[in-house]
């Protein structure tokens, strides 16, 4: 029997700096991403922008590497499995969808020269 599952690839700014929590013996980080898309109305001339916020989770090596250079406004390119979790809450279940994150790229902004500096998966040495 095959798993069947769906696979996400956004690019988007980070919406506020991301929080790492310990999770047993590996790191738990979670964070959000604005993605914007533009498009024009059918009958207008006028471009309109469309908001899409989605909340990520990253395990071990690539949560260290999200909580080092991730920061509020840092560009992303991320993909991995979307995920529900769902909980109790005041006898409710809740359900939150989010990113698994398995991949991702993060592009910052030195506050010394200005350029950019990216940080891939390859940059994790195991």
């Amino acid at each position: 029997m095959s798993s069947d599952f769906a696979v996400l690839s956004v690019n988007g700014r980070m919406t506020s700096d991301p929080k790492t929590f310990d999770v047993g013996t590996t790191k738990k980080t979670v964070f959000s991403i604005a993605v914007n898309r533009y498009f024009k109305k059918k009958d207008s001339e006028q471009r309109e922008k469309r908001t899409t916020y989605v909340d990520c989770v990253a395990w071990g090596p690539r949560a260290d590497r999200v909580s080092k250079f991730g920061k509020k406004g840092a560009k992303v390119t991320l993909s991995g499995n979307w995920e529900t979790d769902s909980y109790q809450k005041d006898g409710k279940e809740i359900k939150r969808d989010h990113l698994n994150v398995e991949h991702l790229s993060i592009f910052t902004a030195p506050e010394t020269d200005g350029g950019s500096a990216s940080h891939t998966d390859e940059d994790i040495p195991f």
